[in-house]
Formats: C-alpha cells, structure tokens, sequence
C-alpha cells in the first residue's frame, strides 16, 4: 500500500528524496512513476508492513528532513 504526499510548490522533489534518504527513510518521487509533467512534485511512501508507531515516528523523521 501506498500513498502520495504532495508537496508544496517550490520544493522539489529530489530534493525531499534525499534528505528523507538522509534520514534512513525509503521514499520515492512520483515523477519516476510518471510519463507526464505534474504540477507540483510529490513523494510516494510505502507503509504495508509499518506499524502505527512505526508511522508516526516516520512522519516526524520526514518532517525532520523537509525543514532541514
């Protein structure tokens, strides 16, 4: 299971890529599972096999990262 989180406009997409990747999270850019140009960039995130704590503290992690 996935989910795209939209980003706002101006950051980019690799940028949040790689400082969530700084950050030992595993996320991916939506602009590589797409053909056309987007409006705005966004980060898909997996969670299947995360636990509620797991996630949580994910979203603080990458939240971490894109103020960073």
């Amino acid at each position: 299971m996935h989910l795209v989180a939209w980003l706002p406009p101006g950051i980019s997409g690799q940028h949040a890529f790689e400082q969530a990747a700084a950050q030992g999270l595993n996320v991916q850019v939506v602009t590589q599972h797409n053909q056309h140009t987007q409006q705005r960039d966004g980060l898909v995130l997996g969670f299947a096999t995360t636990t509620p704590q797991e996630l949580q503290a994910g979203v603080k992690m990458l939240a971490r990262a894109l103020r960073g």
